[in-house]
């Protein structure tokens, strides 16, 4: 407003001046008092708007202010909607999903088996008996060598194949050295080869003692409801599952169970001993698990490198991508997933730097042009 205003009067004031030139040139008049005076008055309201510093506009500064403080809001607590990490666990349980068909385990050498939740068991011709097909649902069977004869038996867990989709959970016995491996498949058939005196229960029944003079396979075919195999390895020996198994929707938690004279107490426990947790695309940065931490996903995507069963505990190492990585529970609940400043600071260290730098300084200028103070 006020420079249009000046631009007026510079206008005016040349308008006068070529007017009053011409008509001297002309010899039409001459120039009096009155007209100089008015001459006069222009000028000096020229140089006045010409003194006079043009009003500030703050509102650039302000919207300029404001989009970075978004950005830098944006960066501090948004955070990224999937990241890779790397864990190294110490568990007392863990379940998972097999995405493929593929080998869950290698053959396993072991001094007890339990399986329950079967539909049919076939155990094949020993020493003075002949095969003894079952048919009885949710039939159940335990074997263990025989300590007491002279051609210990042994017990071996063939390779267990299972298809894509089927649920797997893994939980260690806390009082004794044991492991419940618990598959959901339909039509799942699990082979046992046996070799000399072995000691075979079949659901609550007691134990009968077989003689297998060559290895024999027992055959056993789920139900389709799920299936618990307890394994029980020989002193001071790790069980293993298959190396690199394809695994999603991990889950570290546990459900457990209280009752008493007037209600039934249900609650979630977690299931994690110790571990580090690793962000590959922060550097490897790392965090540390504490023992009871509760660990969730919305979604997990991955491998399991290795799966061991010893010490009455398991211990893996997972390699994934994860989302809505979060620990603690209900109001507790927390994002640990790492936020776009994080990424950002560690992808492009530099960049931010200048950003940051050329930021600061550009709003120390602006501050001092705001308050009116030359630099």
């Amino acid at each position: 407003m006020r420079r249009s205003a000046g631009e007026q009067i510079k206008n005016l004031l040349y308008r006068k001046l070529q007017t009053i030139s011409e008509d001297l040139l002309e010899g039409k008049g001459q120039l009096d008092s009155e007209q100089m005076a008015s001459l006069e008055r222009l000028m000096q309201l020229v140089k006045m708007h010409e003194a006079a510093p043009p009003p500030r506009k703050r509102w650039p500064i302000i919207a300029i202010f404001g989009f970075i403080l978004l950005t830098l809001s944006f960066l501090l607590f948004c955070r990224v909607p999937k990241t890779e990490i790397e864990m190294e666990l110490e568990v007392s349980g863990i379940s998972f999903e097999l995405p493929a068909r593929q080998a869950m385990t290698d053959i396993m050498e072991l001094s007890a088996l339990g399986v329950s939740g079967l539909k049919t068991i076939r155990i094949p011709r020993s020493k003075g008996r002949e095969i003894q097909p079952l048919s009885r649902a949710d039939d159940s069977i335990r074997l263990s060598p025989d300590q007491d004869g002279k051609a210990c038996g042994t017990i071996t867990l063939a390779t267990l194949a299972v298809q894509e989709g089927t649920r797997i959970s893994v939980q260690a016995a806390k009082n004794f050295q044991q492991y419940r491996l618990a598959v959901k498949e339909e039509n799942l058939t699990i082979r046992v080869n046996v070799h000399g005196s072995v000691n075979i229960a079949l659901s609550d029944t007691l134990a009968e003692k077989h003689h297998f003079e060559s290895p024999k396979s027992i055959l056993l075919h789920a139900d389709t409801n799920e299936v618990d195999i307890d394994l029980t390895p020989p002193e001071s020996s790790t069980l293993r599952l298959h190396p690199q198994l394809s695994a999603t929707h991990l889950s570290f938690s546990r459900i457990d169970e209280y009752m008493d004279a007037n209600r039934t107490v249900v609650r979630r426990a977690s299931t994690i001993l110790s571990g580090v947790l690793y962000f590959n695309a922060l550097n490897d940065r790392k965090r540390l698990l504490r023992s009871g931490e509760i660990l969730q996903f919305n979604q997990s995507v991955g491998e399991l490198r290795t799966l061991q069963m010893q010490n009455r505990k398991i211990v893996l190492t997972f390699q994934g991508v994860v989302r809505g990585m979060c620990t603690g529970s209900g109001e507790n609940l927390r994002s640990i997933m790492p936020t776009y400043l994080d990424w950002f600071k560690e992808r492009h260290g530099l960049a931010l730097l200048w950003g940051a730098t050329i930021y600061f300084f550009g709003l120390f200028l602006g501050a001092l042009r705001w308050l009116g103070i030359k630099p």
